[in-house]
């Protein structure tokens, strides 16, 4: 739903935060996956 938000939104400041929140979530996800992979566990779907 970001996705769409950031893409699709008529308001540039909701296009903005939409955009802000996507890539806050990748960076959190990258960290836990590495986080898992320092301990062996690789239960993170791609």
């Amino acid at each position: 739903m970001l996705r769409v938000a950031a893409e699709n939104a008529e308001v540039a400041q909701v296009r903005n935060l939409a955009s802000q929140m996507l890539e806050a979530q990748r960076t959190g996800t990258e960290m836990m996956r590495r986080m898992l992979a320092e301990r062996g566990d690789e239960s993170l779907p791609g």
